[in-house]
């Protein structure tokens, strides 16, 4: 067992200095400060998400006086476990920059000092200050003998420490290090075990079920960390049998033990309603949470709802500002995924002035990462010159990239490229083989153009019924295009039997995703009466419609059956 140590009146006291501060440095740092303890850790995460925001920066904040606190305890205190607990506070915080400027000298001297009076943990820190040669004179054989003298002092975190300096052809010993610490429940030594377990790494032979015990007691003696990785094993069944509903157990207890890996865990399968109710509020707050503790994960989740999710429904620039904002925190940290949903915002000009250079930059940079979407649309870029000069071997080399990740967009486009030509020989009969594996992975552009294949005879024979059935499948996924070939069809009664009534359905169905196509088709029906009842006023709105959105036959009709002066404008002339 590790040593019981008493900073409750410390804690309570900085927690008072901080408590109402507007700094969320304050906060976050009071939550690395006191990293393992409860105390104040809810009302903590409370402010720093309130507080956080992309961009902060460090201003002179309350911790100071925590600091001043701690110092003076030091010196004046005549309790010698406050004393003990105060020196070695001061010396973390000198350590850290908590509060103060960071000193490292200063810090290993107040450390020596704690260690004089009797306080473990100092030979901890001191002992890694001399394993680093930082603020003071570099010596393995220092920093070991202060490990040694915490593990003889009941330290278990010493096993660990020491361990981690012995040279790598001391394996076993190194391992013995590390069990003994485990064994006396040590969360952080328990935590490397059972990784080293489950990955067979470090000299361990591969055995994730006992990799998975060790890490279970990380967790239950207080690791977040380690509750976070049980949730993760759970989710994903790896050394587990998995189970979503142990899951959130697991990722549950460690969002209490403040792990932000476990937030975002948790936020996910909230998100999604696995292993729990679907419950998208407490998602985004969990969300919001980690990503102000600096998950990078949750950061990219967030800014992504922020920009096309339901936590902006109304499509508030301001909010989609925000949205990226966060994700150029987390493409920071190095979220490939995030450098690609930027790719799409500078794009489309979301929460940001359109710029596809600045798209193209994002975009190339999460696809040489391997993120399958980025490469498609890098793919697309050469292909029609976005962003940046139109190349087609590039183009079908992204396509091509792409593709062989399995990515039902990357297949169809690769098809396009093929059939057309672009960037390789016109080749149809392959150009087909690619839709069929994108449309058996539900792209539903695939299996629209399967069916202009099966119609027209292109790389595959020509099967009129067959191109039907594959447009009606398309069509009820709420493809467009299928539902305009489709409409027309049942119209004109081609290959099919004629149904004006559904014919106007399909129409009704494409106009309502803003195709101008079906907007115009179904103001004919009205016009006709075909399908629906007639009513010139609706084919005029709908015709209107389409003309608005600059469609040709809509445009035309409106010159041939409107009047170029409105009725009212022509009665109130008359006179």
């Amino acid at each position: 067992m590790s040593t019981p140590f008493n900073d409750e009146l410390i804690e309570d006291r900085i927690w008072l200095a901080i408590e109402s501060s507007q700094n969320v440095a304050d906060h976050l740092t009071y939550l690395m400060h006191f990293l393992m303890s409860g105390r104040h850790r809810e009302k903590a995460l409370d402010r720093v998400a309130s507080l956080f925001h992309p961009g902060f920066s460090y201003f002179e904040h309350a911790y100071r006086d925590g600091f001043e606190l701690v110092e003076n305890l030091a010196e004046t205190t005549d309790d010698p476990e406050l004393k003990k607990s105060a020196w070695f506070n001061f010396a973390k915080m000198l350590h850290n920059g908590y509060g103060s400027s960071r000193d490292l000298t200063k810090a290993a001297k107040a450390y020596e000092h704690a260690i004089s009076i009797g306080e473990v943990r100092s030979l901890i820190n001191l002992g890694a200050l001399y394993e680093k040669g930082a603020g003071v004179d570099q010596s393995l054989d220092r920093a070991r003998g202060l490990f040694q003298q915490a593990i003889d002092l009941g330290e278990s975190l010493g096993y660990l420490r020491l361990s981690d300096t012995l040279p790598e052809d001391a394996l076993d010993k190194r391992n013995e290090l590390l069990l003994n610490g485990a064994e006396l429940d040590c969360p952080f030594a328990a935590l490397r075990m059972g990784k080293l377990l489950v990955s067979g790494k470090g000299g361990f032979k591969k055995d994730p079920t006992q990799g998975i015990y060790w890490i279970e007691r990380s967790a239950n003696a207080g690791n977040g960390f380690g509750s976070f990785h049980m949730g993760w094993h759970y989710e994903n069944g790896y050394g587990v049998k998995k189970d979503h509903e142990l899951a959130v157990k697991w990722y549950e207890r460690g969002v209490e033990q403040g792990d932000r890996a476990a937030m975002s865990g948790l936020a996910v399968l909230l998100y999604y309603g696995m292993g729990t109710k679907e419950d998208y509020d407490r998602s985004m707050f969990l969300f919001k949470r980690a990503a102000a503790l600096g998950d990078v994960i949750a950061q990219r989740r967030y800014g992504r709802e922020l920009i096309w999710g339901p936590l902006n429904s109304t499509s508030d620039s301001k909010l989609q500002a925000k949205g990226v904002a966060w994700l150029k925190l987390a493409e920071g940290g190095d979220d490939d995924r995030a450098a690609e949903l930027l790719g799409r915002a500078y794009r489309r000009g979301l929460g940001v002035e359109p710029d596809l250079a600045k798209s193209f930059e994002y975009l190339l940079k999460a696809a040489r990462a391997g993120v399958p979407e980025a490469q498609g649309q890098i793919g697309l870029n050469y292909w029609y010159g976005s962003g940046v000069e139109v190349n087609y071997d590039e183009a079908y080399k992204w396509l091509s990239i792409c593709a062989l990740q399995g990515q039902a967009e990357g297949l169809y486009y690769l098809g396009r490229a093929t059939e057309l030509g672009i960037g390789c020989e016109v080749n149809e009969k392959e150009a087909v083989r690619l839709y069929q594996k994108a449309a058996e992975l539900g792209d539903s552009d695939a299996i629209y153009t399967l069916g202009e294949c099966a119609y027209n005879g292109k790389g595959m024979e020509c099967d009129p019924q067959q191109a039907v059935l594959f447009y009606r499948k398309a069509a009820a996924m709420g493809h467009s295009g299928a539902m305009i070939r489709l409409g027309v069809m049942l119209y004109d009664g081609e290959h099919v039997l004629t149904n004006y009534e559904e014919a106007a359905n399909w129409f009704k169905d494409a106009a309502a995703q803003d195709d101008p196509r079906g907007m115009y088709l179904l103001g004919r029906m009205y016009e006709d009466g075909d399908g629906v009842a007639q009513s010139l006023e609706e084919a005029r709105r709908w015709i209107s419609k389409a003309a608005m959105l600059d469609y040709a036959a809509a445009k035309e009709w409106i010159e041939k059956n409107l009047p170029k002066t409105p009725e009212w404008l022509q009665q109130l002339t008359k006179g």
